[in-house]
């Protein structure tokens, strides 16, 4: 392994990605996807997002889930295999789940893999499940919303949302 992994909001909306070494210290890697672009910024690895309230990655595949709180239309889950990561647009402020900004252009628009309309039950991220012992939720992943409690999706965040029964006791 190379180090650890810096993940961050480097400003509003940018996901960045940069190793820091105990000796070396903060260093961008060289197959970022905007490292050799004129005046971009090496760090960045994924954009285009409004409020990413937690990502992961899933462990067997390394594909990454992104849960993106909306504005005031929709509240976004993306669904990013491993291979599409790097660079990858979520869209925002163009796009807000399936809504599009009048004449608003983006390009390697990402669309959500799951959306529903936004109000004060905002998305919470979470993680693809892979324990044997809760096999009712293996390949599912799992998600708050902030009012309603927990739900699943499979893995690929597609399809319709299933409330697990959990409720969250704060």
């Amino acid at each position: 392994m190379r180090g650890l992994i810096a993940v961050a909001v480097l400003v509003a909306g940018v996901l960045s990605a940069a190793p820091v070494h105990a000796r070396a210290g903060y260093g961008i890697p060289p197959d970022n996807p905007f490292v050799n672009t004129p005046g971009a910024r090496g760090e960045v690895y994924v954009y285009g997002l409004r409020n990413p309230w937690r990502w992961s990655f899933d462990a067997l595949t390394g594909a990454m889930l992104v849960a993106d709180v909306g504005g005031n239309k929709r509240e976004e889950i993306t669904f990013l295999p491993s291979g599409a990561i790097s660079g990858a647009n979520l869209g925002w402020n163009c796009f807000e789940g399936s809504f599009v900004q009048l004449g608003c252009r983006t390009p390697n628009y990402f669309p959500p893999s799951h959306q529903y309309r936004s109000s004060t039950d905002v998305v919470i991220g979470g993680y693809v499940v892979h324990d044997p012992g809760l096999p009712s939720f293996r390949g599912r992943y799992l998600y708050g919303r902030y009012r309603s409690g927990v739900y699943a999706l499979d893995a690929r965040a597609s399809g319709r949302a299933v409330k697990t029964g959990r409720r969250s006791t704060t």
